[in-house]
C-alpha cells in the first residue's frame, strides 16, 4: 500500500503500515498500468483539475483495476461536519 498527499504532514499523520509518497494527485509518480486500486477520499473537490487527476488515476491503473471515489455531498454527513467546522472556525475567528 502506498499513502500520498500534496503534504508531508498529512502524508506522516496515516496510520496504516504503508510506503508514503508525497505527490499531487493531478502528477502521479507511477508508471502506467501498475496499481491495482485506487482510492480517492475527500480530494476531487479539493484539486484545480479535477479531470487532470482522473485522467491520471486511469493511466496507473491496471487492466481491470478499480477506483473508489467517495466525495461529500449535501446529504452526507461529512458535507454536515465539513460546513459546521467552518462556521465555528470562523465564528472563532480561525484562520482556514
Amino acid at each position: 500500500m502506498v499513502v500520498t498527499d500534496i503534504t508531508k504532514s498529512l502524508v506522516e499523520k496515516n496510520e496504516p503500515p504503508s510506503v508514503k509518497a508525497i505527490c499531487d494527485a493531478q502528477i502521479l509518480p507511477f508508471k502506467d498500468k501498475t496499481v491495482d486500486f485506487i482510492i480517492f477520499v475527500g480530494i476531487l473537490h479539493h484539486l484545480p483539475d479535477q479531470r487532470k487527476s482522473l485522467l491520471e488515476a486511469a493511466r496507473v491503473c491496471r487492466p481491470n483495476g478499480r477506483i473508489f471515489i467517495c466525495e461529500p455531498h449535501r446529504r452526507s454527513i461529512n458535507y454536515v461536519y465539513y460546513n459546521l467546522r467552518l462556521l465555528v472556525m470562523n465564528i472563532l475567528g480561525v484562520n482556514l
